[in-house]
């Protein structure tokens, strides 16, 4: 009876679904000094401005929580992301949509209270070159549109112009982003596409994330 019994129960713990996180972003309205408008008329690609009525949103779901106390890369632990910057919405379930890099940084409790974290969205369908237009967000830092990829690796922009050009806008995020975190069971969510070569990673995260942070600067 006691072997039957714990069989069962061996069964039932089998059946119970996973259960992981799902982190929400939300950044403050973007501050008109900190937006660069495109000069008109649009020269290339799809121009488009910032407003002050805009901020960075959205949320990430994961294949388990994010531990406390850590610091690094979880783009392993992501299954699916969707994120705006007002203009453009990055997603794992759209093709053009790349998660570059993700890391973050947790306290006791597990609540995020950093992050490096970065999407693209090509403007036009692969393959990829230089001079492609492309869409950035770097969360809590800054917001790019229609700007110029200057190097392509392995199909992932791998450095922007990130700076003024007649054509590309740009908006900065204030301090005082949050996140807030809700549990749940793991559903059958689409997979996110992180990076694949770690060398791509890190050419994007010291071109893309740089000219983000020095632009900020």
């Amino acid at each position: 009876m006691r072997k039957t019994s714990a069989i069962l129960a061996a069964a039932l713990l089998l059946q119970v679904p996973a259960w992981a996180d799902t982190y929400t972003f939300h950044s403050a309205p973007y501050p008109a000094a900190g937006i660069l408008g495109f000069t008109p008329p649009c020269g290339a690609g799809a121009c488009a401005d910032f407003t002050a009525a805009m901020q960075q949103s959205g949320s990430f779901s994961t294949s388990a929580p994010i531990p406390a106390n850590f610091n690094g890369d979880i783009s392993g632990l992501v299954t699916a992301y969707a994120f705006s910057d007002g203009l453009t919405t990055y997603a794992s379930s759209d093709p053009w949509s790349q998660l570059v890099f993700a890391v973050v940084a947790t306290d006791a409790t597990g609540a995020i209270t950093g992050q490096n974290f970065a999407l693209t969205r090509w403007q036009t369908a692969p393959p990829h070159v230089a001079n492609d237009r492309i869409d950035v967000l770097s969360l809590g830092l800054m917001s790019y549109h229609n700007d110029i990829c200057t190097s392509v690796q392995a199909g992932v922009c791998a450095n922007i112009l990130g700076g003024p050009s007649g054509t590309v806008s740009q908006a900065l995020v204030l301090p005082g982003w949050t996140w807030s975190m809700a549990a749940g069971p793991v559903a059958a969510a689409p997979q996110s596409v992180p990076v694949d070569s770690p060398w791509a990673l890190a050419l994007a995260a010291a071109g893309v994330l740089g000219l983000a942070l020095r632009r900020r600067a």
